[in-house]
């Protein structure tokens, strides 16, 4: 390039040029033979920028229905969407929801996981949204996610300083009768999670300010109160378990999981990625159980001595892991939705809202989360 640069009709141009053209098309060969091992291994920028075509791309997604919904005209120039959690709407929870957590640190995966389970509440029919809280975030998040016709392009993280509820009803007709649970999704981002390993280092003063606001809804009684904690099979983040077990400490320390503690559940995201046979595939919950005792299971017996005996564990004492998928993702940001695995949390938080009121809670929860993993 330099010397085509410095002599473009120089003797040895053409030569040049020749040699730059086969460098270019090793490296798109190379790429082409990463994406047939890992359909993730670039990124669209980077397929761009190396000159990747959209035919190039045919030989790596063999599927012709996933090819149509991948390979867009505006594969290369569509943005992440970023959408904005919006103004903090509430500092107190209305009465008469079930506030539900999602808890984890950094890119594990929350932000996509409530996405698919608005849209798989959706497609059940069964969705109702609220409002007073992050109203057009929440039906931003759940249009993205419900197309079918191309894939979804995956948003980008949620603000760091933030956190809002996201209110809605989960309805169902059950022996004939009309049932309707009141759900609040508090949406917080890792960042803040964080937090909980040492609020006190950190001087971000929005992220304190969250911080706070997160704890006036955990120390809030009015509620009964639902904890999920978001897991990732595949993170990047070298500290997911000391965070996990630094929360765990807060939350022991600051009795955050006290009687108004419905229920806690491990998801564990990117889960599919734990299959590699139709076997896999039909024991994936114990997989991904297995997969949490092998590497999490500190963070997990922390958490099971705050709860306490009685306290929603299954059979073998452990707690739930639901695993989890969003579906089908390309080039790192592209996703064809599948909502299946949403669908157990939709039905899970179902259960666990309609008994909420009632005085032998905690046994009938229990009864109806053995039956839903199958214990």
């Amino acid at each position: 390039a330099g010397y085509l640069a410095a002599y473009p009709k120089g003797p040895h141009a053409e030569e040049a040029q020749a040699k730059i053209d086969e460098k270019k098309r090793k490296r798109k060969d190379d790429i082409i033979e990463e994406l047939k091992n890992d359909i993730n291994a670039r990124t669209r920028a980077e397929l761009h920028y190396n000159g990747i075509t959209l035919s190039d791309l045919y030989e790596v997604i063999p599927d012709e229905q996933a090819r149509e919904k991948v390979l867009d005209k505006d594969l290369f120039s569509a943005d992440q969407p970023n959408l904005d959690l919006g103004e903090d709407s509430a500092i107190v929870i209305p009465k008469g929801y079930t506030e539900v957590y999602f808890w984890g640190v950094p890119s594990s995966g929350k932000t996509c996981t409530m996405a698919t389970i608005l849209a798989a509440a959706d497609k059940m029919g069964a969705y109702k949204p609220g409002s007073g809280g992050a109203d057009e975030y929440m039906d931003d998040l759940k249009d993205l996610f419900t197309q079918s016709k191309k894939a979804t392009i995956l948003p980008v993280s949620t603000q760091i300083d933030k956190t809002q509820y996201l209110p809605l009803t989960l309805m169902e007709t059950r022996k004939g009768q009309n049932l309707a649970h009141k759900v609040s999704i508090i949406e917080l981002s890792g960042e803040v999670f964080e937090l909980f390993r040492d609020a006190s280092k950190d001087k971000h003063l929005e992220k304190q300010k969250t911080f706070k606001q997160i704890l006036s809804y955990l120390n809030d009684k009015d509620n009964p109160k639902y904890h999920f904690f978001v897991l990732d099979c595949d993170s990047t983040h070298q500290f997911q378990s000391s965070y996990l077990q630094r929360a765990a400490l807060y939350f022991e320390e600051n009795n955050i999981f006290n009687e108004n503690t419905q229920g806690i559940s491990i998801i564990l995201t990117k889960a599919d990625r734990l299959i590699h046979s139709k076997d896999d595939a039909n024991n994936i919950t114990r997989i991904a159980t297995d997969y949490v005792k092998e590497n999490l299971s500190s963070f997990t017996n922390q958490m099971i001595s705050i709860v306490g005996p009685g306290g929603l564990q299954l059979n073998d004492g452990s707690i739930p892991v639901i695993p989890m998928s969003i579906g089908d993702v390309y080039f790192k940001d592209l996703c064809i939705v599948n909502t299946d695995y949403a669908k157990v949390i939709v039905n899970l938080l179902m259960e666990y809202s309609k008994v909420a009121e009632s005085d032998d809670w905690k046994k009938k929860a229990l009864k109806k989360a053995k039956k839903i993993f199958n214990q």
